[in-house]
């Protein structure tokens, strides 16, 4: 009887120790059974590179313009201190090599987007079907970045090197990949010569490149040589105007007669002004100054973005009864005015954007207007008595001839042909 009761409690004692890792055990195989019989469909996409960038997104899908074919989309991030000059891109999905590729820009720097496209014209994935597959960036890396990462393209001295990964991705019938459009784009100084990092006025037709544009015109970018150039864009940023204004900065000095060829690209429609290389004027974003990279691209600028005057731009009188509130207002009229800090020569142009007006937005500039005045050198500001708002200022290059610089844009292209 003893002898049984020992058994009993004995297999008792077995259970309660180990009954809670037979439990786990039986959980851990039956998860595994469960996840290798899940469809493939339903596995998470995943994609990374074992070196120098970060993977943001990846996309597989049927050519869009063919239905024949495929494209391996890749939105990548550069995480190298230097400067990266792609030469080529490629991928793999399965047995099948990628005929074509290429990247936009294809000269990147830390923390910079790059946006890169593989062309498959010998395989068409099936729509649902899981596909894994590599990716190769070929490219020159500059260690330390060229002074003006504008104008070099990191050629002097490169080291070849190769950035790779894996992905896996689910195929879909959709225009994830877009079709990618370029507009050439020549601007030639006919009069003496301009400075480098002067604001080019380039004035486009939206209407004429509503295939390839967003809505406000925020997936559109400036390159020379592959490098992304910083652009602003101010009046009209929209597919349903005629006229829309940008300011580009471009990288070189020109002499009269010479010419610098800039490239007008157009990235996927899911993408929006960085606020960094590309942005809008202050009251265009969703949010005030949300993509405002105004201070980028001219040589003074302020938007007056929050409710506290920039003392690092700005300073005033004693007696200055003014308000900021994403904007500048003046309470009364009075002997105050506020002033900026820096200091500008004669080839300087000095404009500020005031709203109300009888027109809508209005630009005075310092030429007889009282409310802004340019005096000894500085932007000076005075109050008008008015409740009109003062949503920004800003400061831009003269040619010293007085000339400006002849702006030719050439027609919608498909890249790569």
């Amino acid at each position: 009887m003893l002898s049984k009761q020992l058994k009993s409690q004995s297999a008792i004692e077995f259970l309660s120790t180990y009954g809670f890792v037979i439990l786990i055990i039986g959980i851990v195989i039956s998860l595994l059974f469960a996840y290798i019989s899940l469809p493939k469909s339903i596995i998470p996409s995943q994609c990374d590179f074992y070196n120098g960038f970060d993977c943001l997104s990846s996309g597989y899908s049927v050519n869009y313009s063919s239905k024949i074919g495929s494209v391996f989309t890749l939105i990548a991030s550069d995480t190298e201190p230097g400067s990266v000059t792609i030469t080529n891109f490629s991928a793999k999905v399965g047995t099948y090599t990628s005929n074509y590729g290429f990247c936009t820009p294809n000269v990147s720097e830390g923390g910079q987007k790059i946006y890169c496209y593989a062309y498959f014209t010998n395989f068409t994935p099936v729509i649902g079907n899981q596909y894994n597959g590599l990716f190769i960036l070929k490219s020159n890396y500059c260690s330390a970045p060229p002074q003006n990462l504008s104008n070099v393209n990191c050629l002097s001295k490169p080291s070849n090197f190769t950035f790779d990964g894996a992905f896996r991705v689910q195929a879909v019938d959709l225009n994830y990949s877009y079709i990618p459009y370029y507009v050439n784009i020549s601007i030639t100084n006919t009069g003496g010569k301009i400075p480098a990092d002067y604001q080019a006025n380039v004035t486009i037709d939206p209407e004429s490149f509503k295939i390839a544009e967003t809505q406000n015109l925020g997936n559109i970018r400036f390159y020379y040589h592959g490098k992304e150039l910083y652009s602003w864009c101010q009046d009209n940023c929209s597919s349903s105007y005629s006229q829309a204004t940008f300011w580009v900065k471009l990288p070189i000095p020109l002499y009269q007669g010479e010419s610098i060829p800039l490239q007008m690209e157009f990235l996927p429609k899911t993408v929006n002004y960085s606020g960094i290389y590309s942005g809008e004027a202050p009251e265009l974003s969703p949010s005030y100054g949300e993509y405002d990279n105004g201070g980028k691209v001219f040589d003074f600028y302020s938007n007056f973005k929050g409710v506290i005057l920039n003392n690092a731009e700005w300073e005033t009188t004693p007696n200055a009864v003014y308000s900021v509130n994403n904007g500048l207002v003046f309470s009364s009229a009075g002997s105050g005015y506020i002033e900026s800090i820096p200091e500008f020569n004669n080839y300087i142009v000095k404009e500020a954007y005031i709203y109300p007006a009888a027109d809508g937005w209005k630009n005075f500039t310092e030429i007889g207007d009282y409310y802004f005045n340019y005096t000894n050198g500085y932007i000076v500001i005075y109050p008008s008595g008015s409740s009109a708002t003062m949503l920004y200022i800003l400061a831009r290059n003269l040619p010293p001839s007085g000339t400006i610089p002849y702006v030719g844009i050439g027609s919608l292209e498909r890249q790569p042909k």
